[in-house]
């Protein structure tokens, strides 16, 4: 992994890497995750672009002097990031609750989003509780069953055959007693008001076809909303496609910003 490096923003000592050369693009992590599970998709991206990636207020290496109330405190976190970077303008892939601050960025700084990927997420604007209902209940009681469920709750993110191959995976969900009443889970479980119809930048979406936390039918409903993007699916891929499929997600996003490119 690249050395860790820290910008100053307005609440935070970000930290952040940075790896190969070309056209920038900055990578925004899930929930409960780290910028660390971005290291595979960073390592084939970083052949042909300058991949940046940090940790979130409250996750990973960066250091804070307060908890983010709302998404929008994470996505004006993002926004600062930027400006520290000295990047005038990035591509921008999200995925999951990185791909809801993701929007929020193209919609509310649109001069810093040149092209956008939203990996497996939703809109600001809609709930998962109410818009999937089932699958989130589903989540909520596996999280609370932790550690004995964590096998199954790596199965839900990453698929069976993943989480086989990655034990460690596995462990990592175990130690996650509890987190679900966290902050994190919290702000993941947030709205905001803000619409995906006011993105301006080229969009493209990726859905894994077997993601059973943000099922594919609520990535083609907000395409549709987005005017102008596009949307691939990825047979086979679940929640955590970045993780899970790096190899396909690098493809899809180095063929959109080439196609954009023209």
């Amino acid at each position: 992994m690249p050395a860790t490096r820290h910008a100053p923003t307005r609440h935070a000592r970000t930290a952040w890497s940075v790896r190969g050369e070309g056209p920038p693009i900055l990578l925004i992590h899930g929930a409960e995750a780290t910028r660390t599970s971005f290291e595979p998709l960073a390592a084939l991206l970083s052949a042909r672009l300058t991949v940046y990636s940090y940790d979130q207020r409250g996750c990973g290496e960066t250091e804070s002097d307060s908890e983010p109330r709302s998404i929008l405190d994470l996505v004006e976190d993002a926004a600062q990031l930027v400006e520290a970077l000295g990047l005038a303008r990035t591509n921008v892939l999200g995925t999951s609750f990185g791909g809801r601050i993701a929007q929020g960025l193209a919609i509310r700084h649109p001069a810093q989003v040149d092209r956008l990927v939203l990996c497996n997420t939703w809109p600001l604007d809609v709930s998962l509780d109410t818009a999937h209902a089932a699958g989130t209940r589903h989540l909520q009681a596996l999280r609370a069953a932790l550690p004995g469920s964590a096998r199954e709750l790596a199965e839900t993110f990453y698929g069976s055959d993943h989480a086989e191959r990655h034990p460690e995976l596995v462990a990592r969900m175990a130690r996650r007693a509890g987190q679900a009443a966290g902050s994190r889970g919290t702000l993941a479980r947030s709205t905001a008001a803000l619409r995906c119809e006011d993105i301006a930048a080229p969009t493209l979406l990726v859905a894994g076809s077997r993601d059973v936390v943000v099922p594919p039918r609520l990535m083609h409903e907000m395409q549709a909303r987005i005017r102008g993007s596009r949307i691939v699916d990825v047979e086979g891929g679940h929640h955590a496609i970045t993780v899970e499929r790096p190899a396909a997600v690098a493809h899809e996003v180095e063929a959109f910003l080439a196609s954009s490119a023209r």
